[in-house]
């Protein structure tokens, strides 16, 4: 066969990954050649499969006299996140569909479809139906709209179309390639929910596989296997921080203002569907392995609660977000086990339970928050005075208070903490932000002049976590105020804390460019003008920054 039709781009691609099960590899090899159409590839990818080599070696001898057909083996596992990246990345056709190696396409149905999917041009992901799994037609615009209402409801690969040309221009294949090890366990929901982001998804009817009998692979076979996989509680509770994560990124996507309640509205869905997969479908697997079903699902609650009470921009929604986690629990704990949230009574007492649990520094933060939006600092600065807590759960504080751009409260904070001795990066970037924002020139300078001494003495990841934690998140408000007016020795202040912080802003892009895209969806938030003022001073000679 000649190169030149080795490379010739295929209209659609059937990929099918497989990993030590040849036989069922062949046989399904075997039944879809004759039925393939014209310009359609069959791509079957090896997963450096050790067992049952006679087959795959059976299919390497068929893709070398059928030009349809192309193997491709791995040199070694790359488990099953890389090998669906190498589905994406590999496959010829603009379209392509992914089948596990047990079950079957319906080449002729998916030979209807496509006629339509190829018709649309922002049309991303085409979900088929499966004979057990069929969703009424529906049709799925980009943005609020697909998330809420496909987001994560993809748990199984087969059937899934994914048009690969359109996922690359884009850019949500690039952003699966850097962050695939984080989303390992489930990296086609990952792709799905940042493609629902910004492209349509159609979700088909039309059954387009038929499902095989699931089966282990070879030695990994057994009861331990059974629990020792992407089903046990361990990945069950990766799922949600990655899938977390996955839904912060999508919002941001949207290129508007962050919507916090579509994010929750996302996350109350994430813990739903996990509620049911530890309560229901996975529940006997834990049930053998010896884990109490009443606690794994409390234990399962306080988990959802914590994943969420701390992250960035929710605060001061936590008790929204409580009181709906606790509706979730009850819902999924009915009755029938005799642990469910049967009338108001026990559901207020559930969500006290979960509200004591998160501790002290929580109410803490929960009055400062409330105290500053009110906009009265006397108050506020009597209940810092006055409240029981020690400096490492106020430095905590001020932190959190740093992330979510509540700069008169960390001033405030700040400056009891430097009156008590203590010095601390957030401290001190409190500090120096305050005194900018609020005309404290003395305050400024010498928290300027300090700061690059104390994070020097940081480690470099810690560093990075400094700067993207609580540095560029408090730098939002105050930056785009004075980009508003017009105050460039208000902007000269605040940049002096950024090189203060960060002397070689420059090399920290460049060593973790993740940093500038956080900065550039924050600064989606202001006008786009303003903006790219702000970036593009950031991206001038360090010289530029004043001389403290």
């Amino acid at each position: 066969m000649s190169n030149s039709l080795m490379e010739e781009p295929r209209l659609f691609s059937l990929c099918i990954p497989s990993y030590n099960r040849g036989r069922k590899a062949l046989q399904r090899v075997e039944e879809l050649l004759p039925t393939l159409a014209a310009g359609w590839e069959l791509l079957l990818l090896d997963n450096g499969s050790h067992e049952e080599r006679e087959h795959y070696d059976r299919i390497a001898e068929l893709a070398a006299d059928n030009p349809c057909l192309r193997y491709v083996r791995h040199a070694s596992n790359r488990e099953f996140h890389g090998n669906f990246l190498a589905c994406l990345e590999l496959a010829r056709g603009d379209w392509l569909m992914i089948s596990s190696d047990e079950d079957c396409p319906q080449t002729e149905v998916i030979r209807g479809l496509l006629p339509e999917m190829q018709a649309r041009s922002n049309l991303g992901v085409v979900r088929g139906a499966l004979p057990y799994h069929t969703r009424p037609e529906s049709y799925y615009r980009a943005g609020s709209e697909a998330l809420t209402q496909y987001g994560i409801a993809n748990t199984y690969i087969t059937g899934t179309f994914y048009h690969r040309a359109l996922l690359e221009q884009k850019g949500i294949l690039q952003r699966l390639r850097e962050n695939i090890a984080a989303h390992r366990l489930y990296p086609h929901l990952y792709l799905e929910l940042l493609t629902g982001s910004l492209c349509d998804i159609w979700v088909s009817a039309q059954v387009v596989a038929t499902v095989g009998e699931p089966q282990q692979s070879g030695s990994t076979a057994g009861q331990s296997a059974r629990y020792h996989s992407a089903y046990s509680l361990g990945s069950r509770l990766d799922l949600v921080i990655s899938l977390r994560d996955a839904l912060l990124e999508a919002v941001h996507l949207l290129g508007q203002p962050f919507d916090v309640n579509l994010f929750c509205h996302l996350y109350w869905q994430l813990c739903a569907e996990t509620f049911r997969l530890i309560s229901e479908v996975n529940a006997p697997v834990y049930l053998d392995y010896g884990l109490h079903p009443g606690l794994t699902r409390k234990g399962w609650l306080y988990f959802c609660a914590a994943a969420i009470s701390h992250y960035p921009k929710l605060h001061p929604y936590k008790e929204r977000i409580l009181a709906e986690l606790a509706r979730i629990y009850g819902q999924f704990c009915a009755p029938p086990q005799g642990e469910g949230v049967r009338d108001a009574q026990q559901f207020t007492a559930l969500l006290a339970e979960m509200k004591s649990a998160t501790g002290k520094s929580d109410s803490f933060l929960e009055a400062v928050f409330r105290l500053e939006a009110a906009g009265n600092l006397s108050e506020l600065g009597r209940f810092i005075q006055s409240a029981p807590f020690n400096a490492q759960e106020m430095v905590a504080a001020l932190g959190q208070l740093l992330a979510h751009g509540r700069d008169r409260a960390a001033f405030v904070l700040a400056l009891l903490l430097k009156k008590r001795g203590h010095r601390h990066p957030s401290v001190l970037l409190a500090l120096a932000l305050g005194g900018a924002v609020w005309n404290h020139a003395t305050v400024w300078a010498e928290a300027v002049a300090e700061l690059p001494s104390l994070v020097e003495a940081m480690e470099g990841s810690n560093r990075r976590r400094f700067y993207l934690r609580q540095l560029v998140p408090a730098l939002s408000w105050p930056l785009q105020k004075a980009a508003t007016e017009g105050d460039v020795g208000r902007i000269r202040q605040l940049l002096a804390v950024v090189h203060a912080a960060a002397p070689d802003l420059r090399g920290l892009f460049k060593e973790n460019p993740l940093a500038l895209d956080l900065f550039a969806v924050e600064a989606q938030q202001w006008c786009r003008e303003q903006a790219g003022i702000i970036l593009t001073l950031l991206y001038r000679d360090q010289a530029w920054f004043p001389v403290v």
